[in-house]
Protein backbone atom coordinates (compact mmCIF):
# COMPACT_ATOMS: atom_id res chain seq x y z
CA UNK A 1 0.00 0.00 0.00
CA UNK A 2 1.09 3.57 -0.61
CA UNK A 3 2.04 5.92 2.21
CA UNK A 4 0.67 9.41 2.80
CA UNK A 5 4.00 11.26 2.62
CA UNK A 6 4.57 14.90 3.59
CA UNK A 7 7.67 17.07 3.12
CA UNK A 8 8.94 20.02 5.14
CA UNK A 9 11.80 22.50 4.99
CA UNK A 10 13.20 23.32 8.44
CA UNK A 11 15.87 25.71 9.74
CA UNK A 12 16.81 23.41 12.63
CA UNK A 13 16.51 19.76 13.57
CA UNK A 14 14.11 20.69 16.39
CA UNK A 15 10.67 19.42 15.44
CA UNK A 16 8.85 22.53 16.62
CA UNK A 17 6.57 24.69 14.49
CA UNK A 18 8.90 27.72 14.68
CA UNK A 19 11.63 25.80 12.79
CA UNK A 20 9.35 25.05 9.79
CA UNK A 21 9.91 27.36 6.82
CA UNK A 22 7.40 25.65 4.54
CA UNK A 23 5.82 22.26 4.05
CA UNK A 24 3.19 20.33 2.19
CA UNK A 25 0.83 17.45 2.88
CA UNK A 26 -1.80 18.01 0.21
CA UNK A 27 -2.13 14.63 -1.41
CA UNK A 28 -3.64 11.31 -0.51
CA UNK A 29 -1.72 8.05 -0.07
CA UNK A 30 0.31 7.41 -3.22
CA UNK A 31 0.04 11.01 -4.49
CA UNK A 32 3.16 13.08 -5.10
CA UNK A 33 3.94 16.21 -3.09
CA UNK A 34 5.57 19.35 -4.45
CA UNK A 35 7.35 22.06 -2.48
CA UNK A 36 8.72 25.39 -3.73
CA UNK A 37 10.77 27.86 -1.71
CA UNK A 38 12.59 31.07 -2.63
CA UNK A 39 15.36 32.17 -0.30
CA UNK A 40 16.45 35.79 -0.59
CA UNK A 41 18.50 36.30 2.55
CA UNK A 42 21.98 35.46 3.78
CA UNK A 43 23.49 31.98 3.49
CA UNK A 44 21.64 29.51 5.69
CA UNK A 45 21.40 25.77 6.30
CA UNK A 46 18.06 24.08 5.64
CA UNK A 47 16.85 20.55 6.42
CA UNK A 48 14.52 18.75 4.03
CA UNK A 49 12.34 16.29 5.95
CA UNK A 50 10.16 13.52 4.58
CA UNK A 51 7.48 12.23 6.94
CA UNK A 52 4.50 9.91 6.77
CA UNK A 53 1.26 9.51 8.66
CA UNK A 54 1.84 5.76 8.62
CA UNK A 55 4.17 4.14 11.16
CA UNK A 56 5.26 1.48 8.65
CA UNK A 57 8.51 1.92 6.70
CA UNK A 58 8.10 3.46 3.26
CA UNK A 59 10.17 4.35 0.22
CA UNK A 60 10.13 7.72 -1.48
CA UNK A 61 11.75 9.10 -4.60
CA UNK A 62 13.02 12.66 -4.15
CA UNK A 63 14.10 15.04 -6.88
CA UNK A 64 15.00 18.69 -6.53
CA UNK A 65 16.64 21.58 -8.27
CA UNK A 66 18.39 24.67 -6.98
CA UNK A 67 18.62 27.88 -8.97
CA UNK A 68 20.89 30.67 -7.76
CA UNK A 69 19.58 34.22 -8.04
CA UNK A 70 20.55 35.86 -11.31
CA UNK A 71 21.30 32.57 -13.09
Amino acid sequence: TASDVSIYLLVSCAMESSSCVTGTDDGFPGDSESLSFTHGGPERRYYLVGDSYDADPYSAVLSWSVTRAGQ
